[in-house]
């Protein structure tokens, strides 16, 4: 039903902006795709989005189903790669791919927080 459609989607907005580290992610896939993360009702679960994910991957943590959702489609991918290369300017980005099909990512800013963050 669309209320409670709704409904859930403000709860996983406001779990993402205010919840703690799994919680918070474990809601990511209710915010829908790329185009429903671009909304303006979705700025403050994005905006705390970049710091959860790479809090989760400096803490190792398998996330199968946020996964599944980031790789999911495109415009998803795009959108959330979009938000974390919009702020402070990376200088530096690597991806590197292991064997287990596991990837790790290092971005360096030189910019604002004058941060490196690998996940």
């Amino acid at each position: 039903r669309p209320e409670h459609r709704e409904r859930a989607l403000l709860i996983a907005r406001n779990r993402i902006a205010q919840g703690p580290l799994v919680d918070a992610l474990e809601c990511a896939p209710l915010l829908g795709d790329g185009e429903a993360l671009r909304s303006p009702e979705s700025f403050e679960a994005m905006a705390r989005m970049e710091v959860l994910v790479w809090e989760a991957g400096a803490c190792a943590l398998q996330l199968p189903t946020l996964g599944k959702w980031i790789w999911s489609s495109l415009e998803t991918f795009e959108t959330l790669v979009e938000n974390a290369y919009s702020v402070n300017s990376p200088n530096e980005t690597k991806i590197l791919f292991q064997e287990d099909g596991a990837a790790l990512c290092f971005l360096r800013r030189e910019e604002g927080a004058k941060t490196a963050q690998l996940g």
